[in-house]
């Protein structure tokens, strides 16, 4: 199994063109167990060519990706959706297979004997997540902007939709994992109490 960031998302503020706002580019996240290959979100217009230098520079191509699948529908992680036409779909409530059925989601789908796509709710409506139960680094959570980046406790709640329901999800996540990729930055191994 691997599990390879290819972007490495981040958030920092930024004055363009005499006005404050944020940059942020949200983090791709391969998933090749063998025989399936998932990639999780897609980042922003921005970054199109790393994520297919990425994908090359690990022998793959756009049209060799199965599953994708839309943490939520932000556009630093979902605008270059229509580049994987050929792959199974997940966002939000809907599945759309390669052959271009559409369905909805359940609360948790099998994607493989070890992955699964599990809903949260709390910085969107429909937050997905994929559990990835790996025999040698153990469950890895890719959490989307559940988890903005490894120490963001003073910076998640101010995008989020449901802080409630976002700190139920996170302490959820936080109890069922040991390594988490966050929507904007590198992959940390969870810190658990003794």
């Amino acid at each position: 199994m691997k599990i390879d960031q290819i972007v490495v998302g981040f958030v920092r503020e930024t004055e363009r063109s005499g006005a404050n706002g944020t940059m942020a580019e949200g983090s791709v996240t391969l998933i090749d167990d063998g025989k399936e290959k998932i990639l999780v979100d897609v980042g922003s217009p921005d970054n199109w060519t790393e994520i297919e230098d990425g994908l090359r520079k690990r022998g793959l191509a756009v049209g060799d990706i199965d599953t994708v699948v839309i943490t939520h529908g932000h556009l630093d992680h979902c605008a270059n959706l229509g580049r994987f036409g050929n792959a199974r779909i997940y966002m939000d409530n809907d599945v759309r297979s390669p052959d271009r059925v559409y369905s909805s989601t359940e609360k948790e789908i099998s994607l493989t004997a070890r992955i699964s796509i599990r809903k949260f709710r709390g910085h969107t409506d429909n937050d997905l997540a994929v559990i990835v139960r790996d025999e040698e680094m153990g469950t890895v959570v890719v959490a989307g902007d559940l988890f903005e980046h490894e120490n963001d406790e003073n910076d998640w709640r101010a995008n989020s939709r449901y802080p409630d329901d976002h700190q139920r999800s996170r302490d959820e996540i936080l109890e069922m994992t040991e390594i988490v990729v966050p929507g904007h930055g590198a992959m940390f191994r969870v810190k658990k109490s003794k």
